[in-house]
C-alpha cells in the first residue's frame, strides 16, 4: 500500500504539478519513530488550488487512512505543494 501511495504521489507531481513546464524539482521525505512513519512529498510546481478530488487522490486516501490507519494533508508550499503523510507501520 505504501509504494502504490508513494508511486500515486510522485506520478500527480510530475503529470499536474509541472504541467506546461519543462522542469521541475520533487523532494521525498521520510522519517520512522517507532511504528509511525512521516513522509512528504513536495515539488516545486504551480501549486495546488484546492485539496485534490480526482480518483487517484481519493484512492491514495483510502489506503493511507484504511489500510495504514494514518492522516494525509495537501498544502500549498512557498513554491509547488507538498503532500504529508503518517502512517503507522509494522515494526517486524
Amino acid at each position: 500500500s505504501l509504494a502504490l501511495i508513494m508511486t500515486e504521489l510522485i506520478t500527480n507531481a510530475v503529470e499536474h504539478g509541472f504541467e506546461g513546464r519543462e522542469h521541475g524539482t520533487i523532494t521525498i521525505s521520510a522519517k520512522r519513530e517507532g511504528a509511525i512513519l512521516r513522509a512528504s512529498v513536495a515539488d516545486d510546481g504551480n501549486g495546488l488550488t484546492a485539496e485534490p478530488s480526482g480518483l487517484g487522490s481519493q484512492i491514495v486516501r483510502t489506503l493511507v487512512t484504511n489500510e495504514l490507519h494514518g492522516s494525509i494533508q495537501w498544502s500549498l508550499a512557498e513554491r509547488g505543494s507538498v503532500v504529508s503523510l503518517e502512517v503507522v507501520i509494522d515494526g517486524d
